[in-house]
This record gives C-alpha cells, structure tokens and sequence, in this order.
C-alpha cells in the first residue's frame, strides 16, 4: 500500500466508506462518490471523508476528476472505488462491476484490493436491539490483484475487472452464511 493502491468493495449501506476507512487506519486515503452525494445530507460527511467527485455531464468536470485520481495513484495514496456504481442497502450478492476501478489501476499499473460487506445474523441482545431485517455486517479482505502488463490496454481492464468480481463474488460466499 506504501505506493498507491485502489480498494475496491460492494456499496451496501451510508456509512461503509467511514468502515473501511477504520479498518485499514492508520493509513488515511479517498473515494470516488457522484457529485450529487456532496449535496445530500451525509455530504459533508462524505466530504470530510476525503472524497473526489463524480461529476455528470460535464466533459472538463470528468477530466479534472480523472487527472485527480492520476494524481492521487501517483502519490502513492490510497483509492477506494464502488465498482457495481450503485448502492443498494444490505444486498446479498455483487453486481457487474463498471470498468471505471480498473482504468484507473490498468493506467496507473495500480493493484486492486477487493474488500466485501458480508452478513450474518443477528443472535442473542443483538437480534433484539437491531431492527427486523438488518443484519450484522463482516468486513472481509482478498489478496491483491495486479493488472496483467502483457495484455493491451483494453484487454487488461476486462481482464482485471473479471478477475476483481469472481474475487469479490467468492469472498461474499465464504463469508456470508444464509441471512434471512
């Protein structure tokens, strides 16, 4: 992590980037969040957070954010990218993956490191003090994965993309037993 690195993970409930963030403390780094996210109610939290701006519709808006993450890899800091580009609350399986993470680490010659949110179910005081649905939440880690300098450019993001999401996939398998 010492030269940059992009963490990747599923984007499950508001305040998983704050986990993520202690989880790998000391080491402080930034997050790709859309633009409208700064505005919301946790914005300035998202904000202080450290986080870099997606912006939509606005062509030199996007290339600022792109040489800001360029800068932010060559400096050797840390990046963590939402892949499937969406959120929904407490899902139980990994969407597509968007190739935008791996253009960005493919660009850079970056590794990804794929981080899940697993479940488990809530028992004992917990079962009564969370709410009817929401379970207990793991944060589990993968090994890095390194983009495959021997392909083409484009050849390289598939392949580090598919790589990334069978990674991921299987992390929230081994780590998630049946939550209902």
């Amino acid at each position: 992590m010492k030269n940059g690195i992009i963490t990747i993970s599923n984007h499950v409930f508001d305040e998983d980037y704050v986990a993520i963030r202690n989880a790998l403390a000391p080491r402080t780094g930034y997050t790709l969040v859309w633009k409208n996210n700064h505005l919301r109610r946790l914005g300035a939290m998202i904000r202080i957070a450290g986080s870099i701006p997606i912006p939509t519709n606005d062509s030199s808006a996007t290339l600022s954010m792109m040489h800001a993450v360029d800068k932010c890899l060559q400096d050797g800091k840390w990046l963590h990218i939402y892949p499937e580009a969406s959120m929904f609350y407490f899902y139980q399986d990994i969407r597509p993956f968007v190739d935008g993470a791996f253009v960005f680490a493919v660009r850079n010659n970056k590794p990804i490191f794929p981080l899940v949110f697993s479940y488990r179910p809530a028992k004992g005081l917990y079962k009564i003090w969370k709410k009817k649905g929401s379970p207990l939440i793991n944060l589990s880690f993968g090994e890095p994965i390194y983009p495959n300098p021997d392909l083409s450019m484009r050849e390289a993001i598939s392949d580090l993309n598919k790589r990334c999401h069978a990674e991921v996939k299987k992390l929230m398998m081994d780590n998630t037993p049946e939550v209902k």
